[in-house]
Order: C-alpha cells, then sequence, then structure tokens
C-alpha cells in the first residue's frame, strides 16, 4: 500500500533526521577533542582545538546552507530528498562505528 504523508511530513521527518545527525556530528566532535587532548598537549594541543572549532564553524555554515536547499528540494523532489537523507544516515552510521 503506498503511504499516505504529505510532502510537509515527509519534510518535518527529514529536517528531524537532519538534526540527529548534527547532533551526532557534534558528538564525534568533541569525542576527537577529548582523545586529541587525552594524546596532545601544549601548542599542538591549541593548534588541533583552533581546528575544531574550524571545522565546527564550517559545519554549521554547511548545515545551514543545507538545510535551505534541502527545504527546496524536498518540495521539488521528495524522493531524492529522502535517499539523500539515507545516505548521509548510512554514512555516519559506518564513521561512528568505526574504531
Amino acid at each position: 500500500m503506498a503511504e499516505t504523508r504529505t510532502p510537509e511530513e515527509r519534510e518535518g521527518e527529514l529536517a528531524a533526521r537532519l538534526e540527529t545527525l548534527a547532533e551526532e556530528v557534534a558528538a564525534l566532535r568533541n569525542l576527537v577533542e577529548q582523545e586529541a587532548r587525552q594524546r596532545i598537549s601544549g601548542p599542538e594541543a591549541d593548534r588541533v582545538e583552533d581546528l575544531l572549532e574550524e571545522a565546527g564553524r564550517r559545519m554549521t555554515a554547511l548545515w545551514n546552507r543545507g538545510m535551505k536547499e534541502v527545504a527546496q528540494s524536498g518540495r521539488e523532489s521528495p524522493l531524492t530528498t529522502a535517499a539523500l537523507a539515507f545516505g548521509a544516515g548510512l554514512l555516519l552510521g559506518a564513521l561512528t562505528r568505526r574504531k
């Protein structure tokens, strides 16, 4: 039986999944920072922290731009948007399972 969710419902679900993805990326950033602090000290630790902060700023900018594009493409092509979200979830899952 075909789904009867509206484009707005699918867009809301996609936005919620992207928000979860952003939270998981932030948690991953914190883990990397903690690990770096345990292994590196002094100026090198400060450099790593600066790099992580810059990566966070870039991620935020990319996130904001992506949310605008997702909202637009979700209206224009909901199936493609859902497939991209699924792929992003798989990628994040693979990255967080690595040890």
